[in-house]
């Protein structure tokens, strides 16, 4: 099929069509369900005690999702370009968050209503099949992150996230690297120093 997809949709058809080949009609229903917003820095999508209302695609920008733990926010995970995101366990059983969906920068986003993804997922049985790989991926990745925090160095935390996602160095706050690294602010500083001293990443 023709590659050059609409601007504003692009990316989300890219994924989408490295699942299924996609038509013309599935283009026109995919631009009709996913609604194209923009929010500045440090908009909240999702707040504490609120039922979330949209799941996330990411155009440009970042997203970081936070957890309060004994009245300190962590970064719980952090998703860029190219990606989903949502409070999952409150958009998927409409129930009150227990989680924060902040943007760390500017953001250009694609999302879709859980009502709407309900239909649009009925609509062709391909749709579905999307819709469960996608969540599957999502949901694997984030479990991942929490493992990986668990069986790294501070260091290893640090290398390892550099040499996956650089730009987030160049985008992201260090204090917010930081909370998501599971490190004070100091240490985080620390180990950028060490590195850029020995020449090393960063």
């Amino acid at each position: 099929m023709d590659r050059s997809f609409p601007n504003s949709h692009s990316l989300l058809l890219r994924k989408f069509s490295q699942i299924i080949s996609l038509d013309s009609d599935d283009i026109d229903c995919i631009e009709n369900y996913f609604e194209l917003r923009t929010f500045q820095k440090n908009h909240t999508l999702v707040d504490y005690g609120h039922k979330t209302k949209y799941l996330y695609f990411i155009n440009h920008g970042y997203i970081r999702l936070i957890r309060n733990l004994e009245n300190k926010e962590i970064t719980r995970y952090i998703a860029g370009p190219n990606s989903f995101l949502t409070a999952f366990p409150s958009f998927l059983y409409e129930k009150s968050s227990e989680e924060k969906l902040l943007s760390i920068t500017k953001v250009e986003l694609l999302r879709i209503t859980y009502k709407d993804l309900r239909e649009f997922s009925k609509r062709k049985i391909s749709y579905s099949q999307i819709l469960n790989r996608l969540y599957e991926e999502t949901i694997v990745q984030m479990e991942e992150r929490a493992t990986f925090h668990l069986t790294r160095t501070a260091s290893e935390r640090y290398s390892d996230l550099y040499l996956q996602f650089p730009g987030y160095f160049d985008s992201i706050p260090d204090k917010i690297l930081a909370s998501y690294l599971g490190m004070e602010p100091e240490t985080f500083s620390k180990i950028k120093a060490s590195r850029k001293k020995s020449g090393g990443i960063d």
